[in-house]
């Protein structure tokens, strides 16, 4: 596959997105994210082999991964991430397991082996254009196999995406991370394949957050739907879904 100039400059956007600081400084080996747990419990529906492989797209510092091997000892792991530095904090936390410096948009052409399971968790939503990805993420998907793509999505037929900067940034120094595309832009990208059926979950925050002196760390409000409404400082409500995919035959 032959990627335009645009797609590919889009590698040094998510690398501006991404903040090794937070991850690094964070340790949630031991503290495994609710996203985590309720991914895990969907996985645990399928009829899925021992040994199953699984490759966590966008994975930071494998805590995931952490997580996903005390539910699953037999399982074969490769987690990627384009910050090198996070790659190492993974690959010295857990050197038996498979870590690589790559980006979404050249899995195709580096990962020459297909998985059970895949998965994207917060990483999609950097891009203007999700459907490479998407395409690129369906590709390393083993035929009976899934992949899950959590993040933010918009239940009306509206796509948005988002600029922001710290108030004391530099003028040009606007990030990304927070677009939200429709579920109807999601299953027409879907569509396009063959031998694919999919369905969305819902995700719920089960506890309070602490808003923290980073405004763009999600923490939580009661709304008069929900007790803890997840919101971050560009004044967004962070509506979370789980959208599993499953291959059931070769893609055309």
């Amino acid at each position: 596959m032959i990627y335009t100039e645009k797609e590919m400059l889009v590698v040094k956007d998510i690398r501006k997105a991404v903040d090794d600081g937070i991850y690094l400084n964070e340790n949630r080996y031991e503290n495994p994210k609710e996203m985590f747990k309720r991914i895990v419990s969907i996985i645990k529906k399928n009829n899925l082999p021992d040994d199953i492989s699984i490759l966590d797209v966008g994975c930071a510092t494998g805590e995931f991964i952490c997580y996903l091997r005390t539910q699953f000892p037999s399982g074969r792991y490769t987690g990627i991430d384009v910050s090198e530095s996070m790659v190492q904090q993974a690959r010295n936390k857990m050197p038996t397991e498979t870590w690589k410096c790559q980006d979404i948009l050249t899995v195709p052409n580096t990962l020459k082996t297909q998985h059970d399971i895949v998965l994207c968790i917060g990483t999609i939503q950097i891009f203007d254009n999700i459907e490479t990805p998407i395409d690129n993420l369906l590709s390393v998907v083993k035929v009976g196999g899934s992949l899950y793509i959590a993040g933010i999505f918009n239940a009306h037929s509206v796509d948005v995406i988002t600029r922001y900067r710290k108030s004391c940034a530099d003028v040009t120094d606007w990030s990304s991370g927070w677009n939200m595309f429709s579920m109807q832009t999601y299953e027409k990208i879907l569509s396009k394949h063959n031998a694919i059926s999919w369905v969305w979950h819902e995700f719920a925050m089960p506890h309070d957050i602490q808003e923290t002196n980073d405004p763009m760390r999600t923490w939580t409000i009661k709304t008069e739907k929900t007790p803890f409404q997840l919101v971050n400082g560009a004044s967004l409500l962070i509506n979370i879904k789980i959208l599993e995919i499953k291959k059931e035959n070769d893609q055309q």
